[in-house]
């Protein structure tokens, strides 16, 4: 079993494919460059002491939920395990999956400020 089946079940799996698919190989490699550069953004915001109630954060945040939609497609399923994954997991995809949970636990109170994407 890998990683992945761990937290996902099959049928979420050919569902994240298939948008793996549909977005293709150069569209992956952008979501990929804007997750580092929103992180970086996000770091760089807190390090500058900026309240996470503020409107730069606030816009962070905002561009966080749109790059989870845009993997997780709207589907409370794919997004709960997302969620699961990073709860749980020392490392995801290259990254220190706690120091993401730090940072995500700043921008906490600037992702109550916005809606979910449509």
């Amino acid at each position: 079993m890998t990683k992945m089946e761990t937290y996902y079940t099959g049928e979420q799996l050919e569902t994240l494919a298939a948008r793996r698919a549909a977005y293709g190989n150069e569209q992956i490699v952008a979501f990929e460059q804007q997750w580092a550069d929103l992180i970086a953004r996000a770091e760089a915001a807190r390090a500058a002491d900026l309240a996470p109630t503020s409107e730069p954060v606030v816009a962070i945040a905002r561009d966080w939920s749109g790059l989870v939609h845009a993997f997780t497609g709207g589907d409370p399923g794919i997004h709960q395990s997302l969620e699961r994954v990073w709860q749980q997991e020392d490392e995801v995809q290259g990254f220190d999956a706690a120091a993401m949970r730090d940072l995500m636990t700043w921008l906490g109170p600037a992702m109550t400020q916005i809606s979910e994407p449509e």
